[in-house]
């Protein structure tokens, strides 16, 4: 680990290093796309402005495929939500801020968006962000996107400057 900030990774002759942020928040992102869900004890109540009524509708559809069970209503001219499951990994976050947030934006991908907008604390020991990379490289689409995550490092002019 390098200054809690990233991995340094070598394979073969060549180096490289994976930002820890990137590599906790890709992780969120694959937990995610699994579906795997928990329900609250105490349902969220979210109220939805008329733009965050539409971004609902717009993103409701991979909220579920994500395991958020969100029941809409309609009360004196106001869209109402009430949150009863939520993605596992998502459990312990401020939801009715993430899920406001999200509204009140145009996000592309709704599972990139929570992976970048949590409260995860990237800072790890060696062995769990070794545990954390292996965890990754396990799925074929995470495996594909370490790879373009990763930074060349180049330690030929600091080789050069060692007397042999």
């Amino acid at each position: 680990i390098v200054e809690q900030k990233a991995l340094l990774l070598k394979q073969q002759d060549a180096f490289y290093l994976i930002g820890l942020t990137e590599l906790t928040q890709l992780k969120l992102q694959l937990q995610l796309q699994k579906g795997d869900k928990q329900a609250l004890l105490i349902p969220l109540s979210v109220s939805l402005d008329t733009t965050q009524t539409s971004e609902w509708e717009r993103h409701k559809t991979p909220l579920a495929q994500m395991g958020f069970e969100i029941q809409p209503k309609q009360w004196q001219g106001q869209t109402r939500l009430t949150v009863q499951q939520v993605p596992s990994c998502l459990r312990e976050q401020n939801l009715q801020q993430l899920l406001l947030h999200l509204f009140s934006r145009q996000a592309v991908d709704v599972s990139e968006f929570f992976a970048k907008n949590t409260t995860i604390s990237s800072a790890c020991s060696l062995t769990e962000a070794v545990a954390l990379l292996a965890e990754i490289e396990q799925s074929t689409e995470g495996y594909a996107l370490l790879e373009r995550m990763k930074i060349k490092v180049d330690f030929s002019p600091y080789l050069a400057q060692i007397a042999v």
